[in-house]
């Protein structure tokens, strides 16, 4: 087995994946639980705007690692 030539990077993905994982779960939890707290007209483009964030987040740490 060859060692990792990027450590750092290895690990910002696994900590994205929580991250990004424990989201999912949250909002699917909201999106189960709308039609109680009568927020259902929002929350679709919550998520959207989230999916949005996240996806930014993660090309601009990934590309900020690759420039060192």
């Amino acid at each position: 087995m060859t060692p990792n030539p990027n450590p750092t990077k290895t690990r910002l993905i696994s900590i994205l994946v929580g991250i990004f994982a424990c989201q999912v779960l949250f909002m699917g939890y909201g999106m189960l639980n709308c039609e109680r707290l009568n927020r259902c007209e929002t929350a679709g483009q919550r998520i959207e705007d989230v999916f949005n964030v996240m996806i930014a987040t993660t090309l601009s740490l990934l590309v900020g690692t690759n420039t060192k």
